[in-house]
């Protein structure tokens, strides 16, 4: 209705002046029609005017409203993530930082001399667990090997004190 109003004041007040524009002498009773209908035309608009702004500003307030909740959860999501990024990160970092340890202690161990008692567990698949398990292949062949040199050496002590013996003997 408002809105009707308000146009159809505009209509009027253009078809006066229109017609006054198209009247030969202008009479000064359609000038005075003119700015009544002026008159009345703005104040429809103004009223037309009064009743949308307070409509438009209830629908711009509902949405900044759902605008700020959507940020809000945007905000928590991204939290929820950064927090969890975080945890992996620390966890994977703690995970590989125990394994480099196990590999540094062990290497330790090889260097002193006591691969005897060289032991890694592994709990990963990636690839430091990869490593891992062939630092501890290594670790085996090497106490193998250590194992099979000490037999090898032994036996050869054995025969070189008994040619030593022999070699006394035979004299």
């Amino acid at each position: 209705p408002a809105l009707d109003r308000s146009i159809a004041a505009a209509d009027q007040f253009l078809t006066t002046a229109s017609a006054l524009l198209d009247a030969d002498p202008p009479n000064r009773s359609s000038g005075h029609d003119l700015w009544e209908q002026s008159s009345q035309a703005l104040t429809e608009y103004d009223q037309l005017y009064q009743l949308t702004s307070v409509a438009l500003d209830r629908l711009l307030d509902a949405r900044v409203s759902s605008l700020e909740r959507r940020r809000t959860i945007v905000v928590l999501v991204t939290s929820v993530c950064v927090l969890l990024v975080i945890y992996l990160f620390i966890g994977f970092c703690l995970a590989v930082m125990r394994t480099v340890a196990q590999l540094d202690g062990a290497s330790q161990r090889l260097l002193g001399g006591t691969a005897d008692d060289v032991c890694i567990e592994v709990d990963t698949q990636d690839e430091l667990g990869q490593v891992t398990r062939s630092f501890g292949s290594l670790a085996e062949r090497l106490r193998t090997e250590s194992i099979s040199l000490r037999n090898s050496e032994h036996r050869l002590r054995v025969i070189l004190d008994s040619a030593a013996y022999a070699m006394i003997t035979t004299t």
